[in-house]
């Protein structure tokens, strides 16, 4: 006879077995694909996927690069590179036909936006309670000024102003109410239609124009369809015919496939 002994240490080991079993089975059952692990860890980088949406990837140095991060986030001890390869192009593919139809909607509100550039404005920063002491004062001055803005922060409210009436405002403050203050900076304004509340990409293109032209944006705001940039007053020239340009370049694709459909429905019409 089987001592009882032995008998519950196989029990046990049985047990033990099955268990491991399940919790193998789990882990497979957890583990994400291949794909997804790889749009995972493109996701976390902008540059790989601008350079994606534009077909400008090799995909084995890619394949190669992102292979290690590939495999741990997918559970696997290693990945094929070709799963890995294949994987990008289907990303690839995804990726320039959201861009088309990004652009395409931005395209449609850039131009139909004008531009406003205002010089001489001032960025002030003041302790939350101070400003709404006196609030009353703060706006009558605001309601006299050539530009004026500002934004609640949790402790601190920022104010825009014109270089000339900055003063006023500052008369109000005791000396150790203000936090910061920056001067010499211009206000690029573009007006937009109604569209632009509902059409998204629109700020993150323009953030990146000024980004990729090494321009700094002092703070950026928005009121209803204005989108409000302030910047270096040494950078506002540049930036204006930089956002100006490319307006005018989407007021002319915009121009071009109207008279294209135009034409079509004129050649459908004869027909």
């Amino acid at each position: 006879m089987i001592s009882i002994a032995k008998f519950l240490s196989e029990l046990f080991n049985l047990f033990d077995i099955l268990l491991r079993g399940e919790n193998e089975k789990m882990n497979d059952e957890q583990k994400i694909s291949v794909a997804e692990a790889v749009r995972f860890v493109i996701s976390k980088n902008q540059s790989l996927i601008e350079c994606l949406s534009e077909g400008l990837v090799n995909y084995t140095w890619l394949a190669e690069r992102i292979a290690d991060e590939v495999a741990r986030i997918s559970g696997r001890k290693r990945v094929n590179l070709d799963a890995i390869k294949a994987a990008l192009i289907r990303y690839e593919e995804e990726l320039k036909k959201e861009k088309s139809a990004l652009m395409k909607s931005v395209g449609k509100v850039l131009a139909k936006s004008t531009l406003e550039l205002q010089n001489d404005i001032v960025v002030l920063t003041v302790k939350k309670y101070t400003v709404e002491r006196k609030l009353n004062e703060i706006l009558e001055a605001a309601s006299r000024s050539r530009f004026f803005n500002f934004t609640q922060g949790k402790k601190s409210y920022t104010f825009v102003i014109s270089e000339e009436d900055e003063g006023a405002i500052e008369k109000m403050m005791e000396k150790d109410d203000v936090l910061d203050k920056v001067e010499k900076q211009s206000a690029l304004i573009m007006i937009s239609p109604y569209d632009i509340m509902f059409t998204p990409g629109v700020v993150n293109f323009l953030t990146r124009l000024m980004y990729l032209s090494n321009i700094n944006i002092t703070q950026i705001m928005s009121c209803y369809t204005d989108t409000i940039l302030i910047i270096n007053k040494d950078d506002s020239v540049k930036a204006f015919k930089l956002l100006q340009d490319v307006i005018e370049q989407q007021r002319s694709i915009e121009g071009n496939q109207s008279l294209g459909s135009e034409t079509e429905s004129t050649k459908n019409g004869k027909l």
